[in-house]
């Protein structure tokens, strides 16, 4: 059965939608004849703008447990005279019929406005409506006593066109000053049918047009006596700070970088660690700004800017593990060095990864969207942290010098006569190697022919100054050198490398 006017209200489309001609219009996020059934994961609601005169602002130094924000500060001059309640009531329709701009409900919806519902009270209760003077006035809305029920707040509920409107619901759209008995503020609530999860760009345009409106139409037709009209709105607060957030990303993703890097620096010592693990930062970083917007096709707003900087720690996690590892390898060079790291903590790195991504998988499942985008984010930066730090990061590490400049390698070769062989490489892009071959003790004794296997081979390598011994910690090089020092071997018994 269609709702009649009576009854078709917010309860009626169990507040999930509004009437409009007989028909319950559904919020987004819902669906149904009466606005009973879910549609989406995000429940969008529409927001309400709140227009007040009479108030100058909030006193942030004053905090009470009335007033836990800041202590209201009124506008002594504030005056409901009688221009000014005609005012007030036209000003419901004015609002109206911004529609287009604003995006305020119509005429027709269900949106009621406090002072036409006031003064049709007004009309059905004493035969006249507003104007009325001020003391009259406040004895009309707030009762002639105290406790008294006779006023238009007192008497619960009005039927006006067939609409039953609760008069309880105004309590909190007018202040009310019971010992000097007169009125300190007023306030309209407009709905409109602005989204509360609406792009805070787009929202930033809507929040431009209502200032605009309120300085040309409202400020420049009103009377002197309520003074200027401010506005309040939940969406404006969260696109002011969502803004601030978006618009410093950039300056705080820098800030970060920098700060990773900088401590990175100080922590290695080394500035080529640093600078390619600061780069790792960067493609990660980008590769997930990449995914939120191209792939999820998610709006650039306060959370993703909050991943772009926060995660920035997470991004140089493992490469710092990897770093780690290939500063205290005593390998033999770079390459070296960068295996033996990923031997050593690959799958360590690898475990950490499959861990952090096990835990972020419940978050996937949640209603809230906040939970579920970040799971999908922090999965996706472990993937891509991952992949960096095993992939890209050990290439850097061994095709770079992060390791010393020069290596020096010491082979001594003894077979009955002691001797060594002595040969140095040059800095990159160096000159010619130099071979030296000593013996000692009796005559003619030498290094034998190709065939002949050496007894006792010694390595030191120095890389930076610092001696590392030949032994449990340099396997892997030992295996090369001695591989090299075999063909140290030629049949004249002279030296090739």
């Amino acid at each position: 059965m269609s709702p009649t006017n009576e009854h078709c209200n917010d309860a009626y489309c169990n507040f999930h939608g509004w009437c409009l001609e007989d028909v319950c219009t559904c919020y987004k996020g819902f669906k149904g004849e009466l606005c009973s059934a879910t549609e989406e994961l995000e429940k969008a609601r529409h927001v309400e703008v709140d227009v007040f005169w009479g108030l100058k602002g909030i006193d942030r130094t004053e905090i009470d447990e009335d007033f836990v924000a800041g202590v209201p500060v009124f506008d002594s001059s504030f005056r409901v005279s009688g221009e000014a309640q005609l005012f007030l009531k036209d000003s419901c329709d004015m609002f109206r019929r911004a529609n287009s701009t604003l995006r305020t409900f119509p005429k027709g919806s269900n949106w009621i406005c406090m002072w036409e519902t006031f003064d049709s009270w007004l009309v059905s209760s004493t035969g006249s409506g507003m104007p009325l003077e001020e003391e009259d006035l406040f004895d009309k809305i707030a009762g002639t006593g105290e406790g008294s029920d006779d006023g238009f707040l007192g008497v619960y509920s009005v039927l006006i066109d067939g609409v039953r409107t609760r008069t309880s619901h105004f309590s909190g759209y007018v202040g009310l000053d019971r010992e000097e008995r007169r009125i300190t503020w007023v306030r309209l609530g407009i709905d409109t049918s602005l989204e509360d999860s609406m792009d805070a760009t787009k929202a930033e345009v809507f929040h431009e047009r209502w200032k605009a409106f309120l300085k040309d139409e409202v400020d420049g037709k009103a009377p002197e006596e309520l003074g200027r009209a401010k506005m309040s709105s939940f969406l404006w607060v969260r696109i002011a700070t969502e803004l601030s957030l978006v618009r410093s990303t950039i300056t705080a993703w820098a800030i970060s970088n920098a700060s990773a890097f900088i401590v990175i620096l100080l922590f290695t010592r080394s500035l080529y660690i640093a600078s390619i693990t600061t780069v790792c930062i960067f493609f990660i970083i980008v590769s997930l700004a990449c995914f939120m917007i191209c792939v999820m096709k998610w709006p650039f707003g306060a959370m993703e800017a909050l991943s772009i900087t926060i995660f920035v720690g997470l991004a140089c996690d493992y490469c710092l593990h990897i770093a780690h590892a290939f500063m205290h390898s005593p390998a033999a060079n770079d390459k070296l060095k960068a295996r033996e790291a990923l031997t050593k903590v690959g799958k360590s790195v690898l475990g950490a990864a499959i861990t952090t991504v096990s835990s972020s998988v419940c978050l996937l499942f949640c209603v809230i969207v906040f939970f579920n985008k970040m799971g999908i984010i922090i999965i996706v930066n472990s993937i891509g942290s991952l992949f960096f730090a095993l992939v890209f990061f050990p290439s850097l590490l061994s095709v770079g010098g992060g390791g010393s400049g020069s290596d020096k390698v010491v082979v001594v070769v003894g077979g009955g006569e002691e001797g060594s062989c002595e040969e140095e490489e040059g800095e990159e892009g160096g000159g010619e190697a130099e071979d030296s071959m000593q013996r000692g003790g009796g005559g003619g004794g030498g290094v034998g022919g190709r065939e002949e296997e050496a007894e006792t081979i010694e390595m030191e390598m120095i890389e930076g100054g610092e001696m590392i011994e030949d032994g449990s910690a340099a396997t892997a090089a030992a295996a090369e050198v001695e591989l090299k020092s075999k063909k140290l071997r030629g049949p004249s018994g002279a030296a090739m490398w």
